[in-house]
């Protein structure tokens, strides 16, 4: 802002004179009405660009600009392997970004004002290896970056060749062209490669062997090539039939199990391949000897070819005696001594004598071990009974006549074969017996008596229980003038009843007693004394053994209201329908 100029007035007001801020004017002179227009002068603001550098400030350039210009923030100088991003800010004023604000290389409109610094901020290229395989299955192109490790480990393949490189084809920055690299490429993470290339497979056509399996021909072939195969010289005994392929590379087209005649040819084939002859060899008949208590559990293979192994031989069980477990020990060639044949064993002269001349039946013998089978006898419901049955027996065992065993509070009532005791109970295990057991205890609650002395007081019928009852004892009898103290044991008891020990009117008591049991009751006399020494000056004592009459004292100047409970007479007793308790002591 530069001032204000007058640009109409009716008074005396000069027309363009300028005023600057705060002019001051005289106090008389002038008059009239003016227009002041304010008058503005641009201002020129300052950029200010560093190097992409956080650790100093490197000035790079500097910018100006106005309000009503635009500006262009450059690309900066092209560095390989790394593009400019952006600019950061700062430091601004006006409307730019805050600090730290980002901004892209490029021109920015008119509208802008504010001094600011800001930095260059690279970042690297990303760039693309393409591969070029020639013929070859697909590669899929790859990314780096400038400075980044680079490690291409690129295996295409291609019918009948071998790759033995990659030639630059394209190259792009630091690229060399018809420069040829490994099969693996490999750079450290300092390397100062970049930019974008075109790699192209290098070939060369294979050389395979083809190897007959047990034959000394063996030789090579080339991709295309045609390819005849040998004669085999003949065994004696065995028909020659083919040549059979038995394994190759798997990146080969020779499939596994084709056949080709001896003087064959075939062409187009690659990769290296192992074949073996193929004989016609006679099948020999298997007949399996089990004995007459031997029964077939899994079937064996009937028959099988000269000079290989039997792939299944039968399963089979033997119960020649109740008593004993029977082990298939396995198969032999004779019915006395032998030899053991399994899975593995080759039918051939050498591994069998008994192989006829004709090479077409064989019997096998099965042999077995022999064991004595112990069984178990478990026992149920015994608890912590001591138990003295044996836990397990043999068919050679003698007769085992069970135990009875005890139960504190039970009576034992046999042992029986099942749970619910149906049936007889078991008495014994006889000899010759075989098979496990289970055995059930059986007990039965015996019933005790529980017989009350009221010794005076109203009479208490006896009662019956089980140590499986829980028990509530016998309400307090009734004994005028006496109060009830609880039941007493005897000095000696039977089961597990405690001695001399007092037990509360209707107490409760938990399931698990056992024994007969007296028990009587223990009274105590009611005392009841009279305080009456406002009228006699002595306390009164009733004994109530007798009959009880309370008392009605004299005092002079008062009438008699009765005996009351306490000393400030609120609660009334009366003789007729309260209880009179030992110890009680009453007010008139």
């Amino acid at each position: 802002f530069t001032g204000w100029k007058v640009t109409a007035n009716d008074g005396n007001w000069v027309i363009g004179e300028l005023y600057p801020a705060n002019y001051q004017f005289e106090a008389v002179g002038i008059y009239g009405n003016v227009t002041l227009q304010a008058q503005w002068s641009i201002i020129t603001y300052t950029i200010n660009i560093y190097e992409d550098n956080d650790s100093a400030n490197v000035l790079l350039d500097t910018l100006q600009y106005t309000i009503e210009t635009g500006f262009t923030l450059p690309s900066g100088t092209p560095r390989n392997g790394y593009f400019l991003a952006h600019y950061e800010v700062t430091w601004s004023q006006a409307n730019w970004a805050s600090v730290y604000g980002e901004y892209e290389p490029g021109f920015f409109e008119a509208g802008n004002y504010g001094n600011a610094n800001v930095k260059e901020r690279w970042e690297k290229t990303l760039y693309t290896i393409s591969f070029d395989t020639d013929g070859g299955s697909t590669i899929d192109p790859t990314n780096y970056y400038i400075g980044v490790i680079i490690s291409i480990v690129a295996n295409p393949q291609k019918e009948g060749f071998t790759l033995t490189g990659w030639k630059v084809t394209t190259p792009g920055g630091s690229w060399n062209l018809n420069y040829v690299y490994p099969t693996v490429i490999s750079y450290p993470n300092n390397h100062e490669i970049y930019g974008n290339v075109t790699l192209t497979a290098v070939w060369e056509i294979s050389e395979y062997s083809i190897d007959y399996s047990g034959a000394a021909n063996t030789g090579v072939f080339l991709h295309n090539q045609t390819v005849s195969f040998a004669t085999k010289a003949s065994t004696p005994g065995h028909t020659f039939l083919y040549w059979e392929v038995i394994s190759s590379d798997p990146e080969s087209n020779w499939v596994i199990g084709e056949r080709y005649n001896s003087g064959d040819s075939t062409s187009g084939k690659y990769g290296d391949v192992v074949l073996t002859e193929v004989w016609e060899t006679p099948t020999i008949s298997i007949t399996y000897v089990t004995g007459n208590s031997a029964s077939v559990l899994v079937p064996g293979t009937p028959s099988v070819v000269y000079g290989q192994s039997i792939s299944a031989l039968p399963l089979v069980s033997h119960t020649l005696r109740p008593g004993y477990s029977y082990n298939l020990i396995g198969w032999f060639d004779a019915e006395v001594d032998g030899n053991l044949i399994t899975g593995e064993t080759l039918i051939n002269e050498s591994n069998l004598a008994i192989l006829s001349d004709a090479r077409t039946t064989i019997s096998l013998y099965s042999r077995f071990t022999e064991s004595l089978n112990t069984y178990s006898i478990q026992y149920y419901n015994v608890g912590t009974s001591s138990n003295s049955n044996p836990a397990s027996y043999t068919v050679e065992s003698e007769k085992i006549d069970l135990v009875a065993i005890s139960k504190i509070g039970y009576t034992f009532d046999g042992w029986y074969d099942n749970d619910t005791f149906t049936g007889s109970a078991v008495l014994s295990i006889e000899a010759s017996s075989t098979g496990n057991k289970m055995l059930y205890a059986k007990f039965n609650a015996i019933e005790y008596t529980i017989i009350y002395l009221s010794n005076g007081g109203t009479n208490i019928n006896s009662e019956l229980y089980t140590i499986e009852d829980a028990l509530t004892l016998s309400i307090p009898p009734i004994r005028p003038g006496y109060s009830f103290e609880g039941w007493v044991s005897g000095a000696t008891t039977e089961g597990n009843w405690e001695s001399e020990h007092t037990f509360n009117g209707a107490e409760a008591l938990n399931a698990g007693k056992y024994g007969n049991i007296t028990l009587e009751a223990q009274w105590e006399k009611i005392i009841i004394t009279l305080n009456d020494s406002t009228v006699s000056g002595d306390n009164v004592t009733f004994n109530p053994d007798g009959t009880v009459s309370l008392p009605n004292p004299e005092k002079d100047g008062f009438t008699f209201d009765g005996w009351y409970l306490d000393a400030e007479c609120t609660q009334f007793f009366n003789p007729e329908t309260d209880t009179i308790t030992s110890g009680m002591t009453l007010y008139p």
